[in-house]
């Protein structure tokens, strides 16, 4: 009960104040991913991570839509939609666990803070976004 709790007070937070923590923590997990990648370009997990946390419910909202933009700057709707249908697959979720299963107990919190954050801006929490999350905090 008390993740549920946890879940509702993100969905009960003002949409800036969501852009903000999500904001802050993907400044602090980039360079952390960045130095993790061979290639120096962590985004590339960190976008798998917040296109999987807004599939996981098989649809993809407008103000969804609008905080991928104001987080990252103007992507279409066709290319962000196109991302998130690519991870709306089982497989993705496993993916993402692993990925949060590897970091420390810091590091696997601010990508759950980022996870919530995109979870909760559209106002709701389904079922499928509950699972995910109890997923990634197992």
């Amino acid at each position: 009960m008390e993740l549920k709790k946890i879940l509702q007070d993100f969905v009960n937070e003002p949409y800036e104040k969501l852009l903000g923590m999500a904001r802050c923590a993907f400044a602090e997990l980039k360079p952390v991913f960045d130095q993790a990648s061979q290639d120096g370009n962590g985004s590339n997990l960190l976008i798998g991570l917040f296109a999987t946390s807004l599939a996981v419910d098989g649809k993809l909202t407008e103000l969804e839509y609008k905080f991928v933009n104001d987080l990252f700057g103007n992507i279409s709707y066709e290319d962000v939609k196109s991302l998130v249908e690519m991870h709306y697959k089982a497989e993705m979720v496993d993916l993402m666990n692993n990925l949060v299963d590897s970091c420390g107990v810091e590091l696997k919190s601010r990508l759950l803070t980022l996870c919530c954050c995109f979870l909760a801006v559209d106002e709701t929490i389904s079922r499928d976004e509950i699972a995910f999350i109890v997923k990634l905090c197992d």
